[in-house]
C-alpha cells in the first residue's frame, strides 16, 4: 500500500475512520449510560428527484440534499459556487456571473440542470461563461444526484443531475392565508447589496406565491494580481469587469381536490454581468434575458392500475446578448420547451414491485448572430421513452431503469436532418443488514447523443479562447459506469464513501490543435476511449448530542482521475484533491461553525493545460435568532458570514480562465431574514 498515490490512499483511511468504534460523545456520560443514542442525521430529508420520494441512504446512486440552514449557508450568486463544496461537485468558475456545476469532473452536456424536474432552457450548457438561468436566492431546496444512472432525466445526464426545486408552483396548501420570508446582505469582497422577497398563501383550495429578488455587485476584490503572470500596467486588488446586475421575479398558483391538483407559473430573469478573463480589447459584458412559463398537473388513481399520472413542462424564451465596449457583439436567441408526463403503476407481482413509465419531449431552436457566431440556427428536437421500477423488502431493495431516446437536429448549414439514437439501461441494489449501516452497488451503461455545438460548431468563442471545429461525423457516446457506496446513517459517527469507475467509448472531447485561426488556437471535436474514477467521503461525528446542544465535526474528501485511455494521458480541467473539515455548533436561538477546506495543487494536467497550486480557505459563520414583532413577523435572524478569511490566493484549475482569473479573496456577508 505504500506505493499508492495520496488520492487512492485518502479514501481508505476516510473509510476505517468513518466507521472505526463508537465515540463516546459529552451527551453519553450526561444521561444514562446503558442508553443507546441514535442519530437520523441523513434522514431528515427525502429526495423528490425520483419517482417516488426516497430517503437519500436507500438511493443506489450518491445524492446531496441543500435545503433549509445549509442552503442558506452556502448560497451564492451562481448555481456552480453555491454547490460547489458539496461531496464529489466542482464548479465553472467564470466571474460571479457565471458558473455551472461539474459533478465527477463531467460539466456541459453531460450535467443535467433542472428548474423542478424540467430542463433549465438556457443556453448554460454551449459555453462556460453563459448563465445558468436559475437563480439560487429563489429556491427551496436543491438535489444532487452524481452517477450515470439517472435515466429518468436523458442521455445529458450521464454525469450526474442536478434539480433546483423552486416555490414558483406551490407543492401543496400552505395553512395560513400568507406566509412569507424576506431578506436583505451584503458582502464586502464586491459591495454585494441583496434583496429577497418569498411570499405565498392559501384561499380554500387555491394556493398562490410570488417571489422576488434584486442583487447588485461591484468589480470582486482578490488578493495580488488577475492574472497568474502580472502584466504591465495591470491593477492588484481588482478582478475587472467582474461586476453583476440581477433581477428574477416569479408568480404562480395551484388548485388542489381530492384527486389532484393543477398550477401554473410564470417567472423572469434578467442578468447583466462581466465576462473577466477575456483576452480582447473591450471588456466583454453579457445581457441574459429569460422569460418562462411553467405548469404542473397531478391525477390521482386515474385507472385502475395506476397510481398517478403527473404532467410537467415549461416553455421559455430566452435572449443572450453580449456587448464589447458597449456596442452588441453576439446575440444568442434561443426558445423552447419540454414536457414530460410520468405515469406511476400500481404494485404488481408476488414482490409488489412499484415503477412507473413516461414519454418526454424536447425542442429548442437557437439561432446566434455576430461576430462570434461560432454556431449555426439549429432545430432541435428530442423524444423519449422510459421505464423505472422498484422492488423494496425489509433487507435490500432493487431498481433498474430503460430509456429510449432520439435526437433530430436541423441546421442551416445542413443539407438533411442529423439523426440520433440512444438506449441506456441501469440496474442496481440497496443491502441492509442492519439499521445503521446500507450497502448500494449500481451498473449503469448510458448512450449520450451529440450535441448541437459538437456537431456543427465552426468559429471562434472567446470564453474558451479557442477557434471550434464541430464534427457532424460524430456518433453517439457509450459510457459503462459502475457505483460502490458504503453509508453509516445511525450513531456517533454517519456519513458515506462512494467509489465510482466510468468507461467511456467515443467520448466526445474538445481537443487542442497546433494550428491557429483568427488568432486563436483552433480545438477539434473529437470521440476518444477515456476513462474516470475517484471517491467521495463525507462524514458527521456527533461530539455533543443533548437537549438544546449539539456540537458536529464534518469532513469531506473528494478526488477524480480522468484519462485519455488512447494515448494515456490526462484528461484537462479536472478537479485536484480536495479535502476539509467543519466544526458547527447549535443552540436553539445560535448556530455558529467554522471551517477549512483545501484544495490540493493540480499537477496532473493535459497538452497545453497549465498547472494550478493548491489554496486552504478558513471561513466561518454565526446565525442568531429573536423572537419577531408579535402579529408582523414570527422571528428574526441575523447572519454573518466570512469566507476566504485569510485572504489567500486561488484559482479554479476547473475554470478557463483560472490563469487571469482568481478566486474572490476575503468576503464577509452580513445580513439578516425575517419569516412572517
Amino acid at each position: 500500500m505504500k506505493n499508492l498515490p495520496l488520492p487512492q490512499l485518502l479514501p481508505f483511511l476516510s473509510l476505517l475512520i468513518l466507521f472505526s468504534g463508537k465515540i463516546h460523545s459529552h451527551a453519553q456520560s450526561t444521561k444514562n449510560q446503558k442508553d443507546k443514542i441514535k442519530i437520523h442525521e441523513l434522514e431528515e430529508y427525502q429526495v423528490e428527484s425520483t419517482l417516488h420520494p426516497v430517503l437519500p441512504e436507500d438511493m443506489t446512486v450518491a445524492s446531496s440534499i441543500l435545503t433549509g440552514d445549509s442552503l442558506h449557508l452556502r448560497q451564492s450568486s451562481t448555481l456552480g459556487e453555491t454547490l460547489s463544496w458539496e461531496p464529489g461537485v466542482n464548479s465553472t468558475y467564470h466571474g460571479p456571473g457565471a458558473s455551472r456545476p461539474v459533478i465527477r469532473g463531467f460539466d456541459g452536456d453531460r450535467i443535467r440542470i433542472l428548474k423542478s424536474g424540467v430542463d433549465s432552457l438556457d443556453v448554460s450548457n454551449t459555453s462556460p461563461d453563459h448563465a445558468v438561468s436559475v437563480e439560487p436566492l429563489l429556491v427551496e431546496r436543491i438535489e444532487v444526484l452524481r452517477g450515470s444512472a439517472t435515466l429518468l432525466y436523458g442521455s445529458s445526464a450521464i454525469g450526474g443531475t442536478v434539480n433546483v426545486i423552486g416555490k414558483e408552483i406551490p407543492s401543496k396548501l400552505p395553512g395560513t392565508k400568507m406566509e412569507g420570508d424576506f431578506e436583505v446582505s451584503y458582502g464586502s469582497v464586491a459591495q454585494e447589496r441583496t434583496a429577497v422577497l418569498s411570499t405565498g398563501g392559501a384561499a380554500k383550495s387555491l394556493a398562490w406565491h410570488v417571489g422576488a429578488l434584486y442583487r447588485q455587485s461591484d468589480d470582486v476584490e482578490i488578493p495580488g494580481f488577475p492574472n497568474k503572470v502580472a502584466m504591465e500596467g495591470e491593477r492588484s486588488g481588482i478582478l475587472p469587469n467582474s461586476a453583476i446586475e440581477t433581477k428574477s421575479g416569479s408568480a404562480g398558483f395551484a388548485w388542489f381536490w381530492e384527486k389532484g391538483s393543477a398550477g401554473l407559473a410564470i417567472s423572469g430573469l434578467d442578468s447583466l454581468y462581466g465576462v473577466p478573463g477575456d483576452e480582447v480589447d473591450e471588456p466583454i459584458r453579457i445581457e441574459l434575458d429569460q422569460l418562462r412559463f411553467d405548469f404542473r398537473a397531478e391525477l390521482l388513481d386515474p385507472l385502475s392500475f395506476l397510481e398517478s399520472v403527473k404532467v410537467r413542462g415549461s416553455i421559455a424564451d430566452y435572449e443572450h446578448v453580449e456587448e464589447e465596449g458597449g456596442e452588441v457583439g453576439t446575440r444568442f436567441l434561443t426558445n423552447g420547451f419540454e414536457t414530460r408526463i410520468e405515469a406511476l403503476h400500481k404494485p404488481i407481482g408476488a414482490n409488489d414491485m412499484e415503477g412507473a413509465f413516461g414519454l418526454q419531449l424536447r425542442q429548442t431552436d437557437l439561432k446566434a448572430e455576430g461576430e462570434e457566431a461560432f454556431l449555426p440556427p439549429s432545430d432541435t428536437f428530442n423524444w423519449a421513452l422510459f421505464l423505472v421500477e422498484k422492488i423494496e423488502k425489509d433487507g435490500w431493495s432493487w431498481d433498474g431503469g430503460f430509456r429510449l431516446e432520439n435526437q433530430e437536429i436541423s441546421a442551416a448549414d445542413s443539407p438533411g436532418k442529423i439523426d440520433h439514437s440512444g438506449v441506456s439501461a441501469s440496474t442496481g441494489f440497496v443491502l441492509k443488514p442492519n439499521e445503521n449501516y446500507r450497502i448500494a452497488l449500481s451498473v449503469a451503461y448510458s448512450q449520450r447523443i451529440p450535441t448541437a455545438q459538437e456537431l456543427l460548431a465552426n468559429g471562434p468563442h472567446a470564453a474558451t479562447q479557442a477557434f471550434e471545429l464541430g464534427d457532424s461525423s460524430l456518433n453517439v457516446e457509450e459510457a459503462l459506469g459502475l457505483d460502490f457506496s458504503l453509508r453509516k446513517i445511525e450513531g456517533n459517527i454517519t456519513g458515506s464513501i462512494n467509489l465510482f469507475y466510468n468507461d467511456f467509448k467515443n467520448f466526445i472531447f474538445l481537443e487542442r490543435t497546433s494550428g491557429r485561426m483568427d488568432d486563436l488556437p483552433v480545438f477539434n471535436y473529437r470521440a476518444l476511449e477515456a476513462e474516470f474514477y475517484g471517491a467521495e467521503m463525507e462524514a458527521s461525528i456527533h461530539i455533543l448530542h443533548e437537549k438544546g446542544k449539539h456540537l458536529h465535526m464534518d469532513l469531506l474528501l473528494d478526488f477524480v482521475r480522468a484519462t485519455n485511455s488512447e494515448l494515456d494521458s490526462p484528461l484537462p480541467r479536472i478537479p485536484p484533491l480536495r479535502f476539509g473539515g467543519r466544526l458547527r455548533y447549535e443552540m436553539p436561538k445560535l448556530r455558529a461553525g467554522v471551517e477549512i477546506r483545501t484544495v490540493d495543487s493540480q499537477k496532473r494536467t493535459a497538452a497545453f493545460e497549465s498547472q494550478t497550486g493548491g489554496y486552504t480557505f478558513l471561513n466561518a459563520d454565526i446565525t442568531y435568532s429573536i423572537q419577531g414583532w408579535p402579529g408582523f413577523t414570527k422571528n428574526l435572524e441575523f447572519f454573518v458570514i466570512g469566507t476566504n478569511l485569510a485572504n489567500e490566493e486561488a484559482r479554479n484549475h476547473v475554470s478557463f480562465i483560472k490563469d487571469q482569473a482568481p478566486l474572490p479573496g476575503r468576503n464577509v456577508k452580513i445580513g439578516f431574514r425575517t419569516r412572517f
